[in-house]
């Protein structure tokens, strides 16, 4: 983590896609796990699916995604999955997808749902002049200033509500029963994201920290990192033994396999 800092930036890492809605229902697991960035553009086909072209290049510097004109970005989509109960849940920034968009990422979800969530972290800088991160899953109404709601379990989801990461029972979140979420984490400042939960476990991007292997069970993580004044990290997405985290400059991959304690 400490090495972000010292990496030479390299550009055209990046392979871009215009995608149409059917193409975007059909991307594959390893598709999602590849996807740097989905992002809804005005006009047709209107899909635009950046992802990582070489790991191993990524792993070595820090690259930046390709410049975008964010006049002509209606939506960037930040997490698509099912609920345990099957319904579908998107978390966006901008303006609500279309009802063809929408069903395409309801079938790319039951996709998404095999690897727990897909999350497309890029362009993270631009979400701030889109405003507050939004949620959809219908027939549901999803508490405001609710953020980086994550599937725990077949029973449990998590979100974050400012610097505070709370649990609720999916019966509970798919009520609106918000009162009854109870506190798995309290930070200093806000959170910004959270990765998936795998086995209770995730990883918190906060304003002020990078707290690695966090665990929703015992409170306690494997590691808690100060931000670094040169470069945030704005988000950390676990692989299998590495981790990519995205940075105002671009992103980067970094040996980061942890375990909860």
């Amino acid at each position: 983590m400490t090495n972000i800092t010292k990496k030479t930036a390299k550009k055209g890492n990046y392979a871009v896609r215009q995608m149409t809605p059917i193409e975007l229902g059909n991307m594959t697991p390893q598709n999602i796990k590849d996807g740097a960035a989905l992002l809804i553009l005005k006009g047709n086909p209107g899909v635009q699916v950046v992802s990582v072209k070489d790991l191993s290049i990524l792993s070595q510097s820090l690259c930046s995604l390709p410049e975008v004109d964010t006049s002509e970005v209606n939506t960037i989509i930040r997490y698509v999955n099912l609920l345990p109960s099957g319904q579908l849940l998107i978390s966006y920034f901008g303006a609500t997808p279309s009802q063809e968009i929408i069903a395409s990422l309801g079938k790319l979800a039951k996709t998404a749902s095999s690897i727990n969530g897909g999350i497309f972290s890029g362009y993270a800088t631009l979400t701030s002049a889109m405003g507050e991160e939004k949620h959809f899953s219908p027939g549901l109404t999803i508490q405001n200033k609710i953020t980086n709601i994550r599937v725990v379990n077949r029973n449990e989801m998590v979100f974050a509500f400012g610097s505070i990461m709370k649990k609720i029972a999916l019966d509970d979140f798919v009520a609106g029963n918000w009162h009854k979420a109870t506190e798995v984490g309290t930070f200093d400042k806000n959170v910004l994201f959270l990765d998936r939960v795998q086995g209770n476990v995730t990883n918190v991007v906060t304003e002020n920290k990078i707290v690695r292997g966090y665990s929703i069970l015992t409170k306690k993580a494997v590691e808690m990192l100060d931000q670094n004044g040169d470069i945030k990290v704005l988000s950390f997405v676990q692989l299998a033994k590495s981790a990519i985290i995205t940075t105002p400059l671009g992103l980067t991959q970094e040996p980061a396999f942890v375990r909860a304690v």
